[in-house]
């Protein structure tokens, strides 16, 4: 087979508009520009050809994802003529059954699974996958950045956080022990869309091992809201909600710096925004989106984010 890579190599764009919103050299990296929309196809496509190199052309690709992972994986199963089965969550939107159906067609096989594989409604449990695949959140890009580039400073925007996260812990593969937090319900409309209940184990333990700095901070969501309205006006394009809770610190000068601090009053930041991408939005939710920011401001105030330190820095509405 063609060991050349399904994914494109996705544009690094200079961004006029947050360079002078922030004073900064802004660039987007627009992995929202795959065939599935999601930085995602970058990994799991790779594991599909990984997976018939050892495996042979019969090789069945099986996930269990409501979102940009399942479909990602149809999308590298339809590339490579793979049978693939699509395990969607109770109650999965039509239009992301539709996504998937349009990919695989006749060679989709749906079922519907409350939480693990193997908790099937109206179907016998599938045989033993040869390939099984599981996803946790929007880790696995961080993760290969923190590989490749292992002293670039870092920062990361999260949902707020539940109140009803409890702490857990993991061991990786190196045996080490790290601590986790696990999510059992999601109660903000960008958390759910990532539908991850705790991050890899692998990508935190890189994270406290690794040279360059990592800063992280958890937004409300309507200052993800309106990142995502302001970057669909001045870029005109559509991303994900918890993709745009990345872009907040590019409208939120202040934000931004408490981020990125100056070093110096004549240093120049040069700044990459990680548009991870997303199907799972459409037009009339970011008129939703829109309404919902317009009323929040309406009350004043300001937002508040949670800082990693435990602090908290209010955010002009």
């Amino acid at each position: 087979m063609d060991a050349s890579p399904l994914w494109e190599q996705t544009p690094l764009l200079y961004s006029p508009k947050i360079s002078e919103t922030l004073g900064v050299d802004a660039y987007l990296k627009l992995e929202n520009l795959h065939p599935s929309h999601s930085f995602k196809y970058r990994g799991l496509s790779l594991f599909a050809q990984r997976a018939i190199q050892t495996h042979g052309p019969n090789t069945h690709l099986i996930v269990a994802s409501g979102g940009n992972a399942g479909l990602a994986t149809a999308c590298a199963a339809h590339a490579l003529n793979l049978k693939c089965t699509v395990y969607l969550p109770t109650g999965a939107a039509q239009s992301t059954i539709e996504s998937n159906r349009r990919l695989l067609q006749s060679r989709l096989e749906r079922r519907y699974a409350s939480h693990h594989l193997t908790k099937t409604s109206g179907s016998n449990p599938p045989p033993v996958p040869l390939i099984a695949l599981e996803t946790i959140g929007s880790d696995c890009f961080y993760h290969s950045l923190s590989l490749n580039a292992p002293r670039f400073n870092s920062t990361s925007t999260t949902p707020t956080l539940p109140p009803n996260v409890t702490p857990t812990t993991s061991t990786t593969e190196n045996g080490e022990t790290v601590s986790l937090a696990h999510f059992h319900q999601f109660s903000s409309k960008a958390s759910g869309s990532l539908g991850a209940s705790q991050p890899s184990a692998r990508v935190v333990q890189v994270s406290l091992t690794r040279p360059g700095k990592i800063v992280s901070a958890s937004v409300p969501d309507e200052l993800s809201m309106q990142a995502l309205t302001l970057f669909a006006d001045d870029h005109k394009l559509l991303v994900e909600l918890a993709c745009s809770t990345t872009l907040t610190p590019a409208y939120k000068p202040a934000f931004f710096d408490k981020l990125v601090p100056l070093k110096s009053p004549e240093a120049k930041r040069t700044v990459v925004f990680i548009v991870c991408g997303g199907f799972k939005v459409s037009l009339s939710e970011a008129f939703e989106y829109a309404s919902l920011v317009a009323a929040d401001k309406a009350l004043g105030g300001t937002w508040s984010v949670l800082m990693d330190d435990g602090s908290r820095f209010e955010v002009e509405k």
